[in-house]
């Protein structure tokens, strides 16, 4: 994967491990529409879920688990959304909802609280390889938190795009868009990746490895990554592998 500066490679990028990984087999993802419980009627209705063998009505597309409907312009969608051309003309949310606050379509999954696909795809040989064989719509990622369970094998993951104006809002656990800094890539958000404490929630900390380009937002609790003991709140930073991140132990 390349990035617009040279240097540290990203996908060094903690222990999060991300970089860009493969789609899911025969659905034409990248976006997503976000999901909500439908239950509250001060929350949005759920996002409609869909596959590869669930497909969505006509005039609707499959973006990243959840039916999205097809536009030509942001008239053609609803006043919380626009009409994202890039991804295939379909509408999606001006601002993604958080998760599990709000909940994503059966479809997706709560990843770093993100509503996004698990495709349970292997992928990357390596954290600094650029040869990872991905699309540009997925990322391959390791040690997330996905629907409140840590999962350490690395595998491919979809996200919604970026906002119209290439941001991405920082939720719970920060996002950061990738336009403009993975020339590769498609324009999506990044959940937990930081440049700085502007990507990241109130109280959180921007950390970096020393072979990463970007950062990874932290609040220092037990579990949160971290570059030194000085990132932990009453505890230890404990790296495993030099160079990039460890965990507050």
């Amino acid at each position: 994967m390349s990035t617009t500066s040279p240097g540290r490679g990203w996908a060094a990028w903690g222990l999060v491990g991300l970089f860009a990984c493969a789609e899911g087999a025969g659905i034409d993802e990248g976006p997503l529409g976000a999901g909500g419980s439908g239950g509250d009627a001060a929350e949005p209705p759920a996002a409609e879920g869909c596959s590869a063998t669930d497909p969505c009505k006509p005039g609707w597309a499959c973006r990243n688990g959840a039916c999205a409907k097809g536009c030509n312009s942001d008239s053609g969608c609803e006043a919380t959304e626009y009409c994202a051309l890039e991804a295939g003309q379909v509408c999606q949310p001006v601002e993604s909802a958080s998760c599990p606050e709000v909940a994503c379509a059966d479809t997706q999954a709560c990843v770093n609280g993100m509503c996004g696909t698990q495709t349970g795809t292997p992928c990357g040989p390596n954290p600094f390889s650029d040869a990872d064989g991905c699309p540009k719509s997925e990322l391959c990622m390791a040690q997330v938190e996905v629907n409140g369970t840590m999962v350490e094998a690395r595998q491919c993951y979809t996200f919604p795009p970026c906002g119209p104006d290439l941001i991405c809002p920082v939720g719970t656990r920060g996002a950061l868009c990738t336009a403009g800094i993975f020339s590769d890539k498609d324009a999506f958000c990044v959940p937990g990746m930081c440049l700085g404490v502007e990507h990241c929630p109130s109280g959180f900390a921007c950390v970096y490895a020393s072979l990463s380009d970007t950062g990874s937002c932290s609040d220092g609790a037990p579990g949160s990554l971290c570059a030194t003991t000085a990132d932990c709140s009453g505890s230890a930073c404990v790296i495993e592998t030099p160079g990039l991140l460890g965990v507050c132990q």
